[in-house]
């Protein structure tokens, strides 16, 4: 594979597109300085995927773009291809020619293609380092670059070597598998404790799924429970509604028969009222026969009353107000049809009036020679027949008035009767729906009483309940805390045993014995010593390897465990036997006593490390030898001197807190870890320190796992104790809405009652005062009458003698026919003055039955209101 072809086009110096062809061979590119020699190669690194600007020689992505100069603008885009010779596959793709391109822009945003296709830079990556052209394989070896790889420590140089090796792509996706692994052991934490976050809420949930499911079920229930209610109040509608039709339809018809009836008495009313006024045209006519044609008359008018009656009696007969409009519309179109007759008969009456005035103006004309000696006389005469005549109409008029006035005290006798009987049932009904009220109105106000107490008992369990979820949400809370607390120091400390039994961060030989459970083995130093937690860093310091030293019991149990090691080749270990270590706990305490002079000479010296730590006595001579020479300081001094001259120094090693070790002949060890985790002592301590604390952690989350279930508990009565409560409550607000329904019926009613009644009480006194009035005017009526048949009886006499003395006087056929004319005219004016009267008397009528009608159909409206 070698390169054949690169194409720059916009990349630093190179504005146009400049092709570079490569041959087989070797090609050098020559030029002077500032020629952009060094940007053919910058452009094959960029191609390449180089990152870094070092290397490319920019600052920034956006300075390899054509930054623009005095004969041409700026570019906003570079691209270079570099194009590959492929026949040998040695990159894994089915192409003979490959052309990798990359592309940038001024935004920042950058492309990569291979053979035109937009592919990401990690595709680019891993297909150059399968062909061993990474950004690091020193494809570009720049000036300078051999210098300085000859003059490489060791560990650098390895990497040369890990290039020319094709080892760097395995290296690569060995640290992405490691990245990756990590991410997952990241995410296999965060899965445990969101295990642990929800499993205590796992508990409620379930219940919340029971409560839910167990709603569906009631839910369904009840909207089947309605479903048949309501089609059974349906149905009950139904029969109600056909029942009420039918009683409708009953109606309907006897209201019709009713209604026929009615109009066959307006008939026959009809037809006596024209008989009447056939009789009362005749009796105009014939004054001879005055007397018996009023007498027919009132007989007609009797016969007239006696049908009234019954069409009263008929319309009485329908039931309330219905049939007293039907009444007064009947009583208001029988007196309309009789005023209609009247004027008609008015009429009739004055035009036969003026005939007969104009036939006596003629007759008077002719008589007016002939009767100059006779005048006086006939004067006397026609005053007295006149007299006589209007006396007699009076009469008439007021026996008719009498007689009308008769008949209106009857019916008003009668309806005086119908409404007292109607105003005492009324009282009584109001009397009875007050006593019904006054019920109504206090048991409501028990059931009022009642619902406050329920409802204040209702708001305190609302408020305990949600004082109780409260206080569920903090123990939940709390517990899922001390659950994600137990299960991390629990995961923490299964780890810690794994890593005890897998003799994690021991030598492969320590490994080795220790997995063999040979007889006598103790331990290893560090599961043996406790050190305080501040000081942990420095004991490790100082001991270093010594930290991996199995204790055993005997110096033969040593000797058998290394001639284990030794028949298995598991490895080297360090032995320190209890019966054969040298230095007890006395020289110890003297090799101290030597170095007192020591602390003394050293600031901030803390104390000596063995006595600073915790051990089983009978481990006093592995300790005091590892640590009997070990002084403690905070920080670090310089190297001391001897108080005397000449006197020789002791061994001592010094350790601050942080970790230097000053040996005991200056030599100093320093620095930091690679990893700042705790060492092999802090994972001891936490070993035998987790199990007291998962326990507490334990019991303290079994304590709030007890007080969450009596919390539920107590939160479950509560519900129940609530839904109680909701259930009396609707049932006394359903029993106090149907009270208050009846009590609103039976006030309306009451009030209608007290309408009604007075109205009827107001209708009798009416008629009471309208019945006096007809009994005085009747009395009056009566003495009018009584003077006007005494002047009637005088008037009569005096034309008696005056007829008489002109009869003796051999009046002739003139005379009479004047007298005929005068009395047919008196009868004709008489006549039509009655009518007239009677008109009056009728238009009258028709006003005070319309203002009852109206009356009537106020109180119709008001009752169905």
């Amino acid at each position: 594979m070698y390169l054949k072809r690169l194409e720059l086009v916009g990349f630093k110096t190179f504005a146009t597109r400049t092709e570079f062809a490569f041959n087989t061979g070797i090609t050098a590119i020559v030029g002077p300085n500032g020629s952009g020699k060094s940007n053919v190669a910058d452009a094959v690194r960029w191609v390449l995927g180089e990152q870094a600007t070092r290397p490319l020689r920019i600052k920034r992505t956006e300075d390899v773009i054509f930054a623009g100069s005095t004969l041409r603008p700026r570019l906003g885009m570079a691209e270079a291809s570099l194009t590959l010779d492929n026949t040998d596959g040695r990159l894994p793709l089915d192409y003979s020619e490959v052309t990798l391109t990359r592309r940038a822009y001024r935004s920042g945003d950058n492309e990569y293609l291979i053979n035109k296709s937009r592919v990401r830079l990690r595709d680019l990556v891993e297909l150059l380092l399968a062909a061993n052209l990474g950004q690091n394989a020193y494809t570009v070896i720049g000036q300078g670059t051999v210098d300085a790889a000859l003059s490489l420590h060791p560990e650098e140089r390895r990497g040369l070597f890990e290039e020319a090796a094709d080892i760097k792509r395995y290296q690569v996706k060995r640290q992405d598998a490691l990245n990756k692994l990590a991410a997952t052991e990241q995410n296999l934490v965060r899965v445990g404790d969101l295990v642990a976050e929800l499993g205590p809420r796992l508990q409620a949930l379930q219940e919340q799924a029971r409560r839910t499911h167990e709603h569906e079920r009631l839910t369904g229930e009840l909207r089947g429970l309605l479903a048949a209610w309501y089609g059974y109040r349906w149905q009950q509608a139904q029969l109600a509604l056909a029942e009420a039709q039918a009683v409708a339809d009953e109606q309907q018809q006897q209201l019709a028969t009713g209604q026929s009836d009615a109009e066959q008495l307006r008939g026959q009313l009809s037809a006596v009222r024209a008989r009447q006024q056939a009789r009362r045209a005749t009796l105009a006519q014939l004054q001879s026969d005055l007397a018996l044609r009023r007498e027919s008359a009132a007989a007609l008018e009797r016969e007239a009353a006696v049908a009234s009656e019954r069409l009263s009696a008929l319309t009485r007969q329908q039931e309330d107000l219905a049939q007293q409009i039907a009444a007064l519309e009947a009583s208001l179109a029988a007196e309309q049809e009789a005023i209609s007759a009247l004027e008609s008969e008015v009429t009739h009456l004055s035009a036969a009036v003026q005939a007969h005035r104009a036939t006596l103006q003629t007759t008077e004309g002719e008589l007016a020679a002939r009767q100059a000696a006779r005048r006086g006389l006939e004067t006397q005469l026609a005053t007295a027949q006149a007299t006589a005549f209007n006396l007699a109409a009076r009469l008439a008029d007021q026996r008719n008035r009498l007689v009308q006035l008769a008949e209106r005290r009857q019916e008003l006798a009668q309806e005086l009767a119908a409404k007292q009987q109607a105003a005492v049932a009324a009282e009584t009904a109001a009397a009875s729906v007050g006593e019904h009220i006054t019920t109504q109105r206090a048991q409501i106000t028990d059931l009022d009483g009642e619902r406050q107490a329920l409802t204040k008992t209702r708001d305190r369990l609302q408020a305990d309940i949600a004082a109780s979820l409260r206080q569920q949400a903090q123990q939940e809370a709390a517990l899922a805390r001390l659950a994600g607390e137990r299960q991390a120091m629990q995961t923490h400390l299964d780890l810690l045993a794994r890593l005890q039994d897998e003799g994690a961060g021991y030598t492969a030989g320590v490994r080795s014995v220790l997995a063999a459970r040979l007889h006598g083995i103790v331990g290893t130093v560090a599961s043996l010593l406790q050190v305080p937690p501040e000081l942990e860093t420095a004991i490790e310091a100082v001991l270093g390897a010594h930290l991996q030293d199995i204790v055993v019991e005997h110096w033969a149990d040593a000797v058998a465990a290394i001639e284990m090691l030794q028949r298995s080749g598991g490895g080297r270990a360090t032995f320190l036997p209890v019966d054969s270590v040298r230095g007890t706990r006395d020289e110890g305490q003297g090799m101290r006593d030597e170095g007192r002079g020591t602390r003394n000479e050293v600031e901030g010296a803390l104390g000596w490390a063995v006595d600073l730590v915790k051990f089983e006595p009978r481990y006093a001579p592995i300790f005091n030898y590892l640590l009997g020479n070990v002084l403690i300081v905070h920080s670090l001094v310089t190297p001391f001197t001897p108080v005397h001259p000449g006197t020789p120094v002791p061994p001592v090693t010094l350790v601050t807190r942080s970790g230097e070790v000053v040996h005991p002949f200056g030599a100093i060890t320093g620095g930091s870890p690679r990893e700042p985790t705790g060492g092999v002592l802090a994972r001891e301590r936490e070993r035998r320190e987790l199990p007291a604390q998962v326990a507490a952690a334990t019991a303290t989350e079994r304590e709030a796992n007890a007080a969450l279930a009596a919390e539920r508990e107590r939160h479950r009565h509560l519900l129940a104790q609530l839904a109680e409560t909701d259930q009396r409550l609707q049932a006394l607000v359903g029993r106090r809405e149907a009270q208050a329904g009846e009590l609103a019926v039976a006030e309306r009613q009451a009030e209608r009652q007290a309408q009604e009644a007075g109205w009827w009480r107001t209708l009798e006194k009416q008629l009471a005062a309208e019945t006096a009035a007809l009994a005085s005017k009747e009395a009056s009526i009566q003495q009018e009458l009584a003077a006007a048949e005494a002047g009637h009886r005088a008037a009569l006499a005096q034309a008696t003698t005056w007829r008489e003395q002109l009869a003796a006087l051999a009046t002739d056929d003139l005379a009479t026919r004047l007298a005929e004319a005068r009395t047919a005219l008196a009868l004709a004016e008489q006549a039509a003055g009655s009518q007239a009267a009677r008109l009056e008397e009728r238009r009258g009528r028709v006003a005070q039955l319309a203002g009852q009608l109206a009356s009537s159909r106020t109180r119709r409206s008001d009752l169905a209101a």
